[in-house]
């Protein structure tokens, strides 16, 4: 709620009720604050936050809107305890974090948002760095920070808070809170998605094994539902959220345009990647295979795979987009 200020006090016009809906009251148990140390001050530094945030929304029009909504709220001051941090990666009825599994990933995200480097050192440090890395490796595939939910209200959320982190952490040498924030710019959703044909459709080009491959990537609306009736027809009803209608050539430097080979098949959006999915065609020639492949929106690069019809041949490889 601190990073979606201005949207809670449109939404508390038409639903006062909507704190108490949330998670706003948690603090208010005496036991459950003699418990949770840690996820207490995580939780009461995040309710300042948003008193912080809707004071800096004031103004004639909302003043007593704003004070209403404070009024509500269940806002202590935060005391930092005396635990070690690297216990947040625990749950149990006893920890000083959380109690469910679920808990690691909201209490990891607001150590990140309000915790200080001392905290964050041993959150690095236990289990020999295990349970960082795994956390990062979520980031990296779209779960706990990057909750990715195309075109929705979360995105945005986990948006602003990826670029709060990367802004919070940028300075900090700690190689590890690097990796962090090299993670977080590589998955930072954009603040508008491009069509995902406009992504995929152009000249790519790279290194392809000890050759150079140039993939020509185009779209035929036309055919797509004929092409995706058919895919359904044969592969027992998958494909149903699938784009088809994409068509391809690939040839290597120095060969001669009738070496090209001509590709078919289908594109999925993913928000930070397109996936696209291409039959070599004929798609009965042992030598020639399926491309599969992953444009980063925001890096407008492509990686993928090739592997033969035979089994015999695979490559995995790195092309860039050809400027026209």
């Amino acid at each position: 709620m601190p990073f979606m200020a201005s949207e809670l006090i449109e939404i508390y016009k038409n639903d006062t009720t909507i704190l108490n809906e949330c998670y706003w009251g948690i603090g208010s148990s005496q036991e459950y604050r003699k418990s949770h140390l840690g996820s207490l001050y995580l939780y009461d530094m995040s309710v300042n936050a948003l008193v912080d945030s809707l004071c800096n929304k004031r103004n004639d029009n909302n003043n007593k809107l704003i004070d209403k909504i404070i009024s509500e709220i269940d806002c202590h001051k935060p005391i930092m305890p005396e635990v070690d941090w690297g216990n947040l990666f625990l749950v149990c009825e006893t920890c000083p974090f959380g109690e469910y599994p679920p808990d690691v990933y909201n209490d990891f995200k607001a150590a990140l948002i309000y915790a200080g480097e001392k905290e964050i050192k041993q959150m690095i440090s236990f289990e020999n760095e295990y349970q960082w890395k795994q956390q990062i490796l979520d980031i990296q595939y779209g779960n706990g920070i990057a909750e990715y939910q195309p075109n929705t209200a979360s995105m945005e959320k986990c948006r602003r808070i990826m670029q709060f982190l990367i802004d919070k952490w940028s300075p900090c040498q700690i190689p590890e809170i690097q990796e962090l924030v090299k993670v977080l710019k590589e998955n930072l959703p954009l603040d508008e998605l491009v069509n995902p044909v406009d992504v995929i459709k152009g000249t790519w080009r790279g290194a392809f094994g000890n050759k150079t491959i140039n993939l020509t990537i185009d779209y035929d609306a036309s055919i797509a539902e004929a092409e995706k009736a058919e895919a359904i027809r044969t592969r027992w009803g998958m494909f149903k959220d699938d784009n088809f209608g994409v068509l391809a050539k690939s040839i290597f430097d120095g060969q001669p345009e009738n070496k090209a080979v001509s590709a078919k098949g289908y594109y999925s959006d993913g928000d930070r990647h397109v996936r696209v999915s291409l039959i070599e065609q004929p798609d009965t020639a042992q030598w020639n295979g399926e491309f599969n492949l992953w444009v980063n929106r925001k890096t407008n690069k492509m990686y993928g795979t090739w592997e033969s019809n035979n089994k015999k041949l695979k490559r995995e490889f790195e092309l860039e987009k050809v400027k026209e």
